[in-house]
C-alpha cells in the first residue's frame, strides 16, 4: 500500500505542476485575446480553456467562462467569428431545424442580437491584427515580468557562472580541441561579443551552435583567436569547452557499470585513477579513453571519500565506453540577485536571448539543417515542470517564463490556425481590399489543424521514446 501511495504522489508531482504551468499560460494567452477585442469593441462570446464540448463555466453579462472537453489550448469566440475546433455554441441546437433557411441575424451564445458594430469583422484590419496577436503578446510580457521578478527576488544559479572564465577542460575529438583550444585558456570573446563570466561564454556559444565561430583567449599573457567548426555529426555540448564544475551523480542506469559498482544518486566523484576531476567533460573523456579498463574513482559520500573500482561498458549507439550515470548540477548553488533597475534590463536580456535561439531553431527546422526529433512535446514538458517542482518554486518560474515565450513566438508563425496565419489573412485584406475567401480559410485551417494534431503525436512520440531510453 505505501508503495502504490508513493507512485501516486510521485505521479502528482508531475501532472500537477505541469497542468498548473499550462493552465496558467494559455490562461494568459486568451485573456490577451479578451483584452484586445474589449478595447476594440468586439462581443466576446466565449472565453474557454480547452476544445471542443463544454464542460462547466459561467456566465457573465454577453461571455460565456468555460472549460473544455479537450485540454490542449484554448480560444476567445468573439462575435461574427465561426471557427473549427471551438464547440457548439449554446444556441446550435436551437437553430439545427433550420439549417435550409437563410442565415439569421447574428445574435450569438447569449441569444442576444449583436449591434452592430461589435461583431469581429466591423472593425478595421489593423484592429483586427491588435486582437491577433495580442495573445502571443501578454505571453511575451508574462514572460518579461517573471523574468525580471526572478532576477530581483534572485535565482540559484551554479557558482562557476559568475567565476572567471577559464577553461577547465577541452573534451576530447571535439571542436575545441581541433580549433587548438586549451585547458587553462581563459575566454575573452566570443566573435565580436566580449564575454566576462560562463553565463556570458555559454550564452554566446548556444546563440551560435551550429555555426563556426572564432574564440579569443588570453594564453600565457597573450591573445589568440581560434576558429571553431561545429562537427555536422555529433553535436558536443558549448563545442566541448569544459567549465570548472564538481561532478555529481544524478540518476544510474538500471544495470549499468556503475549501479553494480554501487556508486550512488548525490555522490560526487572526486577524482578518477587518483587524478583530480574538474569538469563533467573531463570525466567523461576519461571513461572513454580507458578503454573498458577497471577504474578507481574517489567518491565522496556523507562527508567521507571512498574508493569504488567501476569497469567501463562500450555503448554501441554512443560510440564510447560509458559507466551509465546522469550528471546532477551542484548542489551548493547561490542565489544571485539583481537591483530593481539591474532586474528590469536582466529580464528583457534573457528574453531577447531566448528568442533569438528560438528563431535559430525555427529557421533550421525550417531549412532543414535541425532535426525535429529534438522537439519535445506534451510529456517532455510534464517532465521538466516535474523536475523543475522538485528542485524549488524558483525553477518552476522559470521554466513557465521559457515556455510562455516560446508559447508567443510559435504562435506568431504564419500558419493556419495560429494567430500568425490570422494576421497573413488579415494583411492580404488590408492590400487587396478584400478578405481571403471563406472557402480557402476553412480549407487551409482544416489542412493545418490536422497537420498539427499529427506534430503534436510525432512529438509525443518523441518524448515518449525519449522516456523510456
Amino acid at each position: 500500500m505505501d508503495v502504490i501511495l508513493t507512485r501516486i504522489a510521485d505521479i502528482l508531482w508531475f501532472i500537477i505542476p505541469a497542468g498548473a504551468v499550462l493552465g496558467i499560460l494559455i490562461f494568459v494567452h486568451e485573456l490577451g485575446h479578451f483584452i484586445a477585442a474589449r478595447l476594440v469593441g468586439i462581443r466576446v462570446e466565449v472565453f474557454s480553456i480547452g476544445f471542443g464540448k463544454r464542460l462547466f463555466g459561467f456566465r457573465k453579462g454577453a461571455t460565456d467562462y468555460r472549460v473544455s472537453a479537450i485540454p490542449f489550448g484554448g480560444f476567445v469566440r468573439m462575435a461574427g467569428e465561426d471557427l473549427p475546433g471551438q464547440g457548439e455554441s449554446d444556441s446550435t441546437e436551437q437553430t439545427e431545424k433550420d439549417t435550409t433557411k437563410k442565415p439569421a441575424p447574428d445574435y450569438g451564445d447569449s441569444g442576444a442580437l449583436s449591434a452592430e458594430g461589435e461583431r469581429l469583422n466591423d472593425k478595421t484590419v489593423p484592429q483586427r491584427i491588435l486582437v491577433a496577436v495580442s495573445g502571443a503578446l501578454m505571453n511575451a510580457v508574462l514572460a518579461i515580468l517573471l523574468t525580471i521578478g526572478l532576477a530581483y527576488f534572485g535565482i540559484y544559479v551554479e557558482r562557476y557562472l559568475f567565476e572567471t572564465h577559464v577553461i577547465a577542460h577541452v573534451q576530447k575529438n571535439s571542436p575545441a580541441e581541433q580549433a587548438g583550444l586549451k585547458s587553462g585558456d581563459q575566454i575573452l570573446v566570443i566573435d565580436d561579443s566580449p564575454v566576462e563570466t560562463w553565463e556570458d561564454t555559454q550564452i554566446e556559444i548556444m546563440l551560435r551552435f551550429r555555426d563556426p565561430i572564432d574564440v579569443t583567449v588570453l594564453r600565457n599573457s597573450q591573445q589568440i583567436t581560434k576558429t571553431i567548426t561545429p562537427d555536422k555529426d555529433v553535436l558536443y555540448p558549448f563545442h566541448g569547452i569544459g567549465s570548472p564544475s564538481k561532478v555529481f551523480i544524478g540518476n544510474l542506469a538500471k544495470d549499468s557499470p556503475a549501479e553494480q559498482a554501487g556508486l550512488k544518486p548525490n555522490d560526487q566523484i572526486a577524482a578518477v585513477n587518483g587524478v583530480t576531476v574538474n569538469s563533467i567533460y573531463q570525466l567523461m573523456d576519461e571513461v572513454n579513453q580507458s578503454q573498458g579498463q577497471t577504474m578507481y574513482l574517489s567518491v565522496i559520500r556523507d562527508d567521507e571519500t571512498v574508493t569504488i573500482p567501476v569497469n567501463p561498458e562500450y555503448n554501441d549507439e554512443m560510440d564510447r565506453y560509458m559507466i551509465g550515470i546522469a550528471f546532477a548540477p551542484d548542489p551548493d548553488r547561490i542565489l544571485k540577485r539583481y537591483s530593481a533597475v539591474e532586474s528590469i534590463r536582466k529580464g528583457f536580456e534573457l528574453n531577447i536571448q531566448m528568442g533569438q535561439a528560438m528563431f535559430i531553431l525555427v529557421a533550421r527546422l525550417v531549412s532543414g539543417r535541425e532535426s525535429v526529433d529534438q522537439l519535445g512535446g506534451p510529456v517532455m514538458i510534464l517532465d521538466m515542470a516535474g523536475q523543475a517542482a522538485r528542485t524549488g518554486f524558483r525553477d518552476l518560474i522559470w521554466l513557465t517564463a521559457l515556455i510562455s515565450l516560446n508559447l508567443a513566438i510559435l504562435n506568431l508563425l504564419p500558419i493556419p490556425v495560429l494567430d500568425g496565419g490570422m494576421v497573413i489573412f488579415l494583411i492580404y485584406e488590408g492590400i487587396f481590399r478584400r478578405p481571403v475567401s471563406e472557402k480557402v480559410q476553412i480549407v487551409l485551417q482544416n489542412i493545418f489543424f490536422f497537420l498539427l494534431i499529427g506534430f503534436m503525436l510525432f512529438v509525443t512520440y518523441n518524448d515518449v521514446l525519449r522516456k523510456f531510453q
